[in-house]
């Protein structure tokens, strides 16, 4: 990391003596320090040039991260229930964008399709769990006060997260829909998708790796007595 940063320093006192500096990488905060354009080349080709937070941006939406957004349930079989009610595919969204990239402080949107078999009450929740296994939340609709009526068909729904305060990992989601009385398992897929919080946060000002912690906080500092 020394050796990083020293040799960062350098490129930066180079580029300020009006010299062009040509930085090849996949580190967004390396990037977004060092660059004010950028090119994203996919396949040997030049597909965007812009300011750097637009390629950023672009990068981030394009390849695997914009394929992977979807998943679709349709010919899962390793899920578990009663099966009244099915998880039909989830979508994700950082920032209304279609990826499964994120910065750290991005609103992640969760966009689920479910189907109905028989008219039955109904509760849904999303687990997160970090690369190390450990289960971060169990989030479901009724912390949010807010209740499915049964029906039967398909129907969509929207689950927003303001602010996803974590710090650089891959994290996987499991769904579960269940019983509100009992909380009998109607529909549970284990790890069904994942999002990766990448480098490159504007919030962020030092490299946070996943060994150093899972949440990342901004509490406000004050001194209150000097002498």
């Amino acid at each position: 990391q020394e050796f990083q940063n020293k040799s960062i320093g350098k490129m930066q006192d180079i580029s300020k003596t009006g010299r062009t500096v040509i930085f090849v990488s996949h580190n967004l905060n390396s990037i977004k320090s060092l660059c004010t354009k950028g090119l994203l080349i996919e396949n040997g080709k030049s597909v965007f040039f812009g300011d750097i937070d637009s390629t950023i941006s672009k990068y981030l939406s394009s390849g695997n991260a914009a394929n992977q957004h979807m998943i679709d349930f349709e010919n899962n079989t390793d899920r578990t229930g009663n099966g009244h009610l099915k998880f039909q595919n989830v979508s994700l969204f950082a920032n209304d964008t279609p990826t499964n990239k994120l910065f750290t402080g991005d609103k992640l949107k969760l966009r689920i399709r479910i189907k109905s078999y028989s008219s039955v009450r109904f509760i849904v929740a999303v687990h997160l769990y970090n690369s190390s296994e450990i289960r971060l939340s169990n989030v479901t609709n009724m912390d949010s006060n807010f209740s499915f009526s049964p029906f039967k068909g398909e129907q969509e729904f929207d689950i927003e997260f303001d602010s996803m305060m974590l710090y650089t990992d891959t994290y996987k989601i499991s769904l579960w829909v269940g019983d509100p009385a009992t909380h009998e398992n109607i529909d549970y897929i284990k790890h069904c998708c994942e999002f990766e919080i990448v480098e490159g946060s504007p919030i962020i000002n030092r490299a946070l790796p996943k060994s150093t912690g899972i949440l990342f906080m901004q509490p406000e500092w004050t001194i209150i007595n000097k002498k």
